[in-house]
């Protein structure tokens, strides 16, 4: 499998999780949700650090933009957590309503950032002016490091 779609498989395999604990959320199994918040969230910062220390600087390499493209995908990685620990505390409360409304704007964003990074950075990272294999190399290195789903 390419790099490129380990990564969209990545994205897909978060929105998954999301979906899941969004289901959990709505019938009310707290400890499931719990479950499925802690497992989105190792998940999701799993990749994202992926993409901050290995995907972007590449990105900047090979395109020589070091301000505007990485800067609005950090801005919204930033974004993204501060809605996970906004849906972990309402969880924490057990306010379902809260958590839900969170899990949806962080699905929107979550859905216009992945698509924003398929067809920019990783189509980029992908072209023949990349050096791929240290960047492969030192992914699956970030990946092997990943700590076990609970969920």
């Amino acid at each position: 499998m390419e790099l490129q779609e380990l990564f969209v498989e990545d994205h897909r395999h978060c929105e998954a999780l999301l979906d899941t604990l969004r289901g959990h959320v709505r019938s009310g199994h707290i400890v499931d949700a719990w479950r499925g918040c802690v497992s989105l969230r190792l998940t999701l910062e799993n990749h994202l650090e992926a993409e901050e220390e290995e995907l972007f600087p590449c990105f900047e390499r090979v395109t020589g933009i070091t301000h505007g493209t990485t800067d609005l995908m950090l801005a919204e990685h930033a974004h993204m957590r501060e809605l996970m620990n906004q849906m972990a505390g309402a969880l924490g409360a057990g306010d379902c309503d809260a958590a839900l409304e969170r899990i949806a704007k962080l699905e929107t964003l979550l859905t216009q950032h992945s698509r924003k990074e398929e067809y920019l950075v990783y189509a980029v990272c992908a072209s023949p002016d990349a050096d791929l294999r240290e960047l492969e190399r030192a992914l699956r290195h970030h990946w092997q490091r990943q700590p076990e789903e609970t969920a």
